[in-house]
C-alpha cells in the first residue's frame, strides 16, 4: 500500500488540463462529488474501458458510506492496478481532502501515460529491425 503526497504546482496543472481532456474541471463542486467513489469510477472506466464495474457502486452522502464504498473500490480496482489505499487515505477521500483527490487522479493520469510510453517502445522495437535491415540492403 501506498500512500499519498502532495503534488507540487506544476503536477497541478498538468493534471487539470488532462482532466480537461476527458471534460472535468476540478471545482468546489466536482471535488465535493468526487468524495463518492461512482464519479471516480465513471473516470476510471473512460480511462480504462471495462476495467470498473460501475453496477457494483451506488452513490453515497455519508462520510462512513463514502468510506465503505472507497474501501471497496480499493479492492476491487485500485489494488489490481497497483494504486492501493491506505485506510487513511480511503477516509481522506471520502471526507474530500483536496489534495489526495488530485493526488489519486494524478496517478490514474500516470497509469494513461505509462501505457501510452510502453506503446511508443513497443512500436520502435518492431520498426528498428525494419531499419537496420533497409541499411544493410543499400550497403551490399
Amino acid at each position: 500500500m501506498s500512500s499519498f503526497r502532495q503534488l507540487n504546482y506544476q503536477q497541478c496543472q498538468t493534471l487539470d488540463q488532462w482532466l480537461l481532456t476527458y471534460g472535468v474541471l476540478l471545482n468546489h463542486r466536482t471535488r465535493h462529488e468526487f468524495s463518492d467513489v461512482l464519479p471516480v469510477a465513471r473516470l476510471f472506466n473512460k480511462v480504462h474501458p471495462g476495467r470498473v464495474d460501475l453496477n457494483r457502486y451506488v452513490a453515497r452522502n455519508s462520510v462512513a458510506l463514502k468510506a465503505s464504498n472507497w474501501r471497496i473500490f480499493n479492492a476491487r480496482v485500485l489494488k489490481k492496478m497497483n494504486m492501493g489505499l491506505t485506510p487513511k487515505d480511503e477516509d481522506k477521500l471520502a471526507r474530500a481532502v483536496e489534495w489526495v483527490q488530485d493526488a489519486l487522479l494524478y496517478r490514474l493520469m500516470m497509469t494513461v501515460e505509462e501505457i501510452d510510453d510502453v506503446g511508443q517502445d513497443f512500436s520502435y522495437e518492431n520498426s528498428a529491425p525494419k531499419i537496420k535491415k533497409r541499411n544493410q540492403e543499400t550497403l551490399m
